[in-house]
């Protein structure tokens, strides 16, 4: 018997498909905030809900399924890096037009 079939077995079927349909909605989500996320830092919030919608695929009995997970909650991290950067340079940018405006 094939391990990947006996490791299958071991969830019910809707579980399993459940499962499924989590782990796609939070691809679709991740490249819907990915378009829709703007460059003034606010990204992080958009990409934790992905990110935990992804960890369903850790839970997914195919291998596919949790190497994908896993890449993509990389990507998910990786954006929120990005925009807790891109945030703290937005709020230095802001200080530094408050200062310049008002400098006589």
């Amino acid at each position: 018997m094939n391990t990947t079939q006996s490791s299958e077995t071991s969830l019910p079927r809707p579980s399993r498909l459940l499962l499924r349909l989590v782990f796609w909605s939070g691809v679709v989500l991740l490249f819907y905030c990915r378009i829709a996320s703007s460059p003034t830092g606010d990204a992080q919030r958009f990409f934790i809900l992905p990110g935990c919608l992804l960890l369903a695929g850790l839970f997914v009995p195919r291998w596919r399924y949790r190497i994908a997970s896993v890449a993509l909650i990389a990507l998910c991290i990786a954006h929120l890096v990005q925009g807790h950067r891109a945030s703290i340079e937005f709020q230095h940018f802001l200080e530094q037009q408050a200062l310049t405006h008002l400098t006589p």
